[in-house]
């Protein structure tokens, strides 16, 4: 082994907070979903049933997941068509907008 385990390395955690594991090196930051109800089977398939969830209205829902930033996490965010937008923290979303934009 090159390099130990981590203490309280959980594959299953690190698994739904790291996508495909292009990170940028950044630690995990819970990050608010607004998403149409449809979406929720999308949601419990990336992220497991264990986040955090409330009811916006009847059409929508409000998700706080775990994740590493990354251009394949907002690639993930983007593929459902706007179904799926983040909500905050501001950085996340303004890192979603500019990379919006460059591919614009």
């Amino acid at each position: 082994d090159a390099v130990p385990q981590p203490e309280n390395f959980d594959p299953s955690i690190y698994t739904r907070e790291v996508f495909r594991m292009y990170t940028t090196g950044e630690e995990p930051v819970e990050v608010t979903l607004l998403a149409e109800n449809e979406m929720m089977k999308g949601l419990i398939d990336k992220f497991g049933t264990d986040m955090e969830v409330k009811v916006v209205d009847e059409e929508h829902f409000e998700a706080k997941v775990r994740v590493c930033t990354s251009p394949t996490f907002y690639a993930w965010v983007f593929q459902w068509g706007g179904k799926v937008k983040i909500e905050g923290p501001g950085d996340v979303l303004e890192g979603y907008r500019k990379m919006v934009e460059e591919a614009l």
